[in-house]
């Protein structure tokens, strides 16, 4: 008897999850994202089949003071993101994102600044809607910090990171730290 339990009980579950998965093939989704690495702005993101995404992150600040040079900061970052779970109304994804990050010279006060940090984010997304979606990550961040300074913050890592340094995070993130939204037409 238990055995048939069972067997119905798994049944039930796989035949209710096929039904209802959220099947994102074709779609593009456009607004704000954050990844692990540091890099935060508008988010672009493209899926490729039902459960493989690209995902494009940028973001830029100029500052054009009364006196001396413009100051650059420059982030993105680039990845894809595999579903490896699908309900009706969220996806659970794991990706791989590389983050980069320059400030110019002025911005820094000294050498121009490019960084370039890796992270694996494991990924929950939220639908509100067909069209609106929520995202929350947390994942394992490499951090690659030059000899001249960040240009990049990596998410709440624990330690601090110093100049001409390399770092791995495993699974930090803040709850609201890795918070993104989509809207998808």
């Amino acid at each position: 008897m238990r055995k048939i339990t069972i067997a119905l009980a798994m049944s039930l579950l796989l035949a209710s999850a096929a039904a209802s998965a959220k099947d994102m093939r074709g779609r593009f989704g456009l607004g704000y994202d954050q990844s692990l690495g540091g890099a935060s702005g508008l988010a672009l993101t493209y899926w490729v089949t039902h459960a493989l995404g690209i995902d494009l992150i940028m973001g830029l600040d100029l500052v054009s003071p009364d006196e001396g040079d413009n100051q650059v900061a420059f982030n993105t970052a680039f990845g894809v993101r595999y579903n490896i779970a699908r309900a009706r109304d969220v996806n659970l994804g794991i990706g791989l994102r590389g983050s980069m990050g320059f400030l110019n010279k002025a911005a820094t006060g000294g050498d121009s600044i490019f960084q370039f940090n890796l992270d694996i984010p494991l990924i929950v997304e939220y639908f509100f809607s067909k069209h609106f979606a929520i995202s929350l990550a947390t994942g394992i961040t490499m951090q690659i910090v030059p000899e001249d300074g960040n240009a990049l913050t990596a998410q709440n890592t624990l330690l601090g990171t110093t100049r001409d340094t390399f770092s791995v995070s495993f699974f930090n993130g803040g709850f609201f730290g890795t918070a993104g939204f989509r809207f998808y037409f």
